[in-house]
């Protein structure tokens, strides 16, 4: 039998084979092939090895300490930052030039479009309005009585009423007469019902409006029993129609003859100030009245003035003004005028009348009339000149208790950092820092361990000239911090040159403060020589 022979396996290259150029052979490298090192250059060798180890170990020693030198300046730095979030912040003004108008006080009288009402008869004062109440005309106001027979016709009338009420009570047979009280009784407790539940708002409004709507109901009810022919209704009857003809006898109402505001607060003067002869007032009679107090009448006789009514919203101030306030003015002007208790008071000049040194004015306003309805007598105040100068806020404002030393016995030498040199009483020369200064003195802090109260100085040009520091002075002044450093500045104010919130100061007088100067805005949260960020 014939066998097929095998084909040998192949063998697996384990790497690549590569091709040697033709040419000339490679040359085998040999380890030390060439010339040997001497001894020499291994030393060499080594040292500079060593030097250049020794070198990055000083490199390595000198960033160590310059890493920790940041690390701590950058603590301090983070630190700072931290102080200054948390520090309050101290608000800085800048001084503007500003003005003001100068407030004038002035006084008037008020004149208004009333009438005084006045009573019939005698007996007590009962009001059927609130104060200040708006009535139209045909109200009842106010009721002059005989209070103790009143009270007892009162008396009498309500028994009556309840013998009646009996006596529906009793009728059940009467369909009518039953239907018709439980519907008048139903309306009334709405009425009461209505009556609890209505916001109040102080005012008897409501009040005399249930008990007018409670008579006319209960009047209502009587009359359909009163209806009954019968001889125990016809007898309640013939009472109460007496007892009320004898209750009409003993009350006197006063009724509204027109529409207005009332008030019962008199004062006596309201037939004396009246917009009949309010054209020219004179002098004496545009001056407050001291010590009148208006009242309300409790208890009356004919003739006796009860309330009155203020038939119009339209009211007028007569008053004298100087000449010079009032230069340029014109009727019809609009003005402003305030008081403690009002911001601002819009006014229309109505009469204009010219005299020697001052004139009469007479406003005419419009508005708010309810809120000066009890008074007579006003003071006020119109805007006059204006002042120009430097603006700086009240807040800023400041006084400080200081030893006064006498300008002569002091030399300044350095007026930025405020230091000065005065002799003391045998010819020492002492150096001190002052807070404050003027024409006439210089001023230290009374807690100065320098300048102390009872020293005795003398004058650098006199030896024989002596003074003691025995005097101190409130210094009123701001706080200019132009450098980053508070530093008291004395300030002259005027009361004429205040205006709410901030003061005008004259330059002429102000000579240590100029515009644009940074000052602080509180006075208060600061002290002389603090930094401010």
């Amino acid at each position: 039998m014939r066998t097929k022979e095998k084909t040998p396996a192949a063998v697996k290259s384990r790497g690549k084979v590569m091709k040697m150029p033709a040419g000339k052979p490679t040359a085998v490298r040999r380890p030390w092939a060439g010339k040997q090192p001497s001894s020499s250059g291994l030393a060499a060798r080594r040292s500079d090895l060593r030097a250049s180890r020794a070198a990055a170990s000083r490199n390595r020693a000198l960033f160590s300490v310059t890493a920790v030198f940041f690390g701590f300046v950058l603590i301090y730095i983070l630190q700072s930052l931290f102080v200054f979030a948390l520090k309050p912040h101290t608000a800085i003004d800048h001084i503007a030039p500003g003005s003001i108008t100068s407030p004038i006080d002035l006084e008037g009288v008020i004149i208004r479009d009333e009438k005084v009402y006045k009573s019939t008869a005698s007996g007590s004062v009962k009001f059927n309005v609130a104060e200040n109440e708006r009535v139209k005309k045909g109200d009842i106001i106010c009721s002059v009585q005989n209070t103790d027979e009143v009270n007892r016709i009162n008396v009498e009338l309500m028994n009556i009423n309840e013998e009646l009420l009996k006596i529906q009570t009793m009728r059940e047979g009467i369909t009518d007469l039953n239907g018709n009280g439980r519907r008048i009784n139903i309306s009334m407790k709405n009425m009461i019902d209505d009556w609890a539940g209505a916001p109040k708002d102080n005012s008897f409004f409501l009040i005399y409006a249930l008990k007018d709507g409670l008579l006319a109901n209960v009047e209502l009810r009587n009359q359909i029993i009163l209806n009954d022919v019968s001889d125990s209704i016809r007898e309640q009857a013939d009472k109460r129609q007496m007892y009320q003809e004898e209750l009409n006898k003993n009350m006197t109402p006063v009724i509204a003859e027109e529409s207005g505001v009332v008030s019962s607060l008199l004062d006596g003067y309201e037939e004396t100030y009246t917009t009949n002869i309010m054209a020219v007032f004179p002098k004496e009679l545009t001056v407050p009245k001291n010590g009148v107090k208006p009242l309300t009448v409790k208890s009356a006789d004919p003739e006796t003035p009860l309330f009155k009514i203020i038939h119009s919203n339209i009211w007028y101030i007569a008053t004298y003004i100087p000449n010079e306030i009032i230069d340029g003015w014109k009727v019809n002007d609009s003005k402003l005028i305030r008081f403690d208790t009002n911001s601002g008071l819009p006014v229309t000049v109505d009469r204009l009348t010219a005299g020697d040194g001052e004139s009469y004015v007479l406003f005419k306003c419009t508005r708010f009339m309810q809120e000066y309805i009890n008074l007579r007598s006003i003071r006020f105040r119109v805007s006059g000149d204006a002042s120009e100068g430097l603006k700086i806020p009240e807040s800023a404002v400041t006084a400080k208790t200081l030893i006064r030393i006498p300008r002569e016995y002091v030399s300044i030498e350095d007026d930025q950092l405020k230091r000065a040199k005065l002799v003391k009483s045998g010819g020492e020369n002492m150096s001190f820092f002052y807070t404050a200064t003027d024409d006439a003195a210089v001023y230290a802090d009374v807690s100065s361990n320098a300048v102390t109260l009872g020293m005795e100085i003398q004058n650098p040009a006199d030896a024989e000239a002596k003074a003691q520091l025995t005097e101190t002075a409130e210094i009123t002044g701001v706080y200019r911090v132009n450098n980053g450093v508070t530093d008291f500045r004395k300030v002259v104010l005027s009361e004429n040159q205040q205006n709410v919130g901030y003061y005008i100061l004259d330059p002429n007088l102000n000579r240590n403060l100029q515009e644009k100067d940074s000052i602080v805005h509180d006075a208060a949260s600061v002290k002389e020589g603090q930094i401010i960020f």
